[in-house]
């Protein structure tokens, strides 16, 4: 639940988090972290360790209060050669455990060269937490998903406003609504076209709920459109850039009808949506099911799978529902499919502990990096791991 950046000059930034135990679905102790990290790749003799650098600045909550500490923000590294290219935009987040009421709108723009922070010139239009944030091919960042709460009655609401920020003026603007796809989809860059965001769930009555197959395009002019619906309804699934115009659908959990109490198994299958047809085409089925997982393309063009549980709920893997947390990764390559690089639940495994949410990020030239996540108790877990590019 903390947020971990590349810089792209070798050094990996890590940004809040939380310690603490992750239960929505019952007691969980929240214990959130304030500060932030750095650990330098390059030069190559250079320590391999984390280091702290500073504390986060004070933000103010959308319902009062202000805090530090910060849990479930996007963190997006601005790239290409227009305005802040090399800074790191920071947005949203909360203070930790499950009171959404402390859901912010603030972003702010760091630098990895001096350490500073400059807010935006604008706030976001929503306050939102654990949603998603992409690159856009013009440079800007569209946002999606997320968190907030209903201050009334102090209830969770989902955010279906899509926003993007403009470099240009460093501002965020509204760029349609996700209303019929709800929260728990994931979002991928289709170049030009546009970036993709697909799944969720929703309420189909009651407290019974069904996971979505719903798609919508953001252009980078700002409209967002319905496109071609995912072969089944997903929700805790990722989606990864390919080539132009593609981006690969990978694992997730499907549900017609389940509780806020309850799971469902998680999926192994892949597809590949292309824009220039406006369809899904399979892309073989991973050797290890899993939801919660994280999802990078490498610089090759091959897609690096890594973490998730094999059961999943709404909105976590309570340890009740006999879900297990994966420590072993899997790689795919078009035209071969996915292949395991270890064995989950063995000493081959490929990360320190099993877990789920971790965060990952890739630098191209020094290698894809892997921190934390939670465990079989929905406690943060320690691991680092990182897998070089070849040689």
């Amino acid at each position: 639940q903390a947020t971990l950046v590349a810089d792209g000059q070798g050094s990996f930034w890590l940004f809040g988090g939380d310690r603490g135990t992750y239960r929505i679905t019952g007691a969980g102790g929240s214990n959130p972290v304030d500060s932030y990290y750095r650990l330098d790749i390059a030069p190559p003799e250079a320590a391999l360790s984390f280091v702290e650098v500073g504390t986060l600045p004070t933000q103010e909550s959308e319902f009062g209060g202000s805090f530090s500490e910060r849990v479930g923000m996007s963190g997006t590294l601005l790239t290409g050669s227009s305005q802040d290219a090399g800074l790191i935009l920071l947005a949203g987040g909360h203070y930790g455990g499950i009171d959404f009421t402390t859901s912010t709108k603030n972003a702010l723009l760091f630098d990895p060269l001096d350490g500073s922070f400059t807010e935006t010139e604008n706030s976001l239009r929503a306050a939102r937490t654990y949603h998603v944030a992409v690159e856009m091919a013009s440079g800007d960042v569209a946002f999606y998903g997320g968190w907030g709460s209903d201050a009334s009655s102090n209830a969770l609401a989902r955010q279906d406003q899509v926003e993007i920020y403009r470099r240009s003026d460093r501002k965020f603007e509204k760029a349609g609504e996700t209303a019929s796809y709800g929260p728990g989809g994931h979002a991928a860059s289709l170049g030009g076209a546009g970036v993709l965001y697909c799944g969720g769930w929703l309420s189909s009555g009651g407290d019974v709920y069904r996971a979505l197959s719903g798609c919508v395009v953001t252009t980078i002019t700002g409209e967002t459109d319905a496109v071609e619906s995912m072969p089944i309804g997903l929700s805790q699934h990722t989606l990864v850039s390919l080539d132009e115009g593609r981006a690969l659908l990978v694992g997730g959990v499907t549900f017609e009808a389940i509780g806020q109490n309850e799971a469902t198994e998680a999926s192994a299958g892949s597809w590949i949506y292309d824009a220039d047809t406006d369809s899904w085409t399979d892309a073989g089925d991973l050797n290890s099911a899993r939801a919660g997982h994280q999802a990078v393309a490498l610089p090759d063009g091959r897609v690096l799978v890594v973490g998730g549980t094999t059961k999943m709920g709404l909105y976590d893997a309570n340890p009740d529902w006999g879900g297990s947390p994966l420590a072993c990764a899997e790689v795919w390559t078009e035209g071969s499919g996915w292949a395991s690089l270890g064995s989950c639940g063995s000493a081959s495994s490929d990360t320190p502990e099993g877990a789920y949410w971790p965060m990952m990020t890739l630098d191209p030239t020094y290698g894809t990096l892997v921190v934390g996540g939670l465990g079989p108790e929905n406690s943060g877990t320690s691991g680092v791991s990182l897998w070089p590019p070849s040689p």
